[in-house]
């Protein structure tokens, strides 16, 4: 497999736009698996869902979403 630095300048650009495309999406994935778990910290520490929205700026929404995966579910 050819190196990066030795390909054509045209493919290069490509490459390198994929590969900045595939690093972005994996540090949004890893952002949104941080905010996950943060919310089901503070559920499972007891705390409700308008402090838990207030603290994390998500939506009551992505709360109740976060509630309903947990095994199990906590209320």
């Amino acid at each position: 497999m050819k190196k990066i630095k030795e390909l054509p300048t045209s493919i290069k650009g490509e490459m390198m736009s994929f590969a900045d495309q595939l690093r972005r999406e994996g540090i949004e994935q890893g952002i949104e698996r941080k905010e996950f778990t943060a919310v089901e910290n503070m559920i499972r520490e007891g705390f409700n869902d308008d402090i838990i929205c207030k603290v994390l700026e998500v939506s009551s929404d992505y709360v109740k979403k976060v509630r309903n995966r947990l095994s199990p579910p906590l209320s």
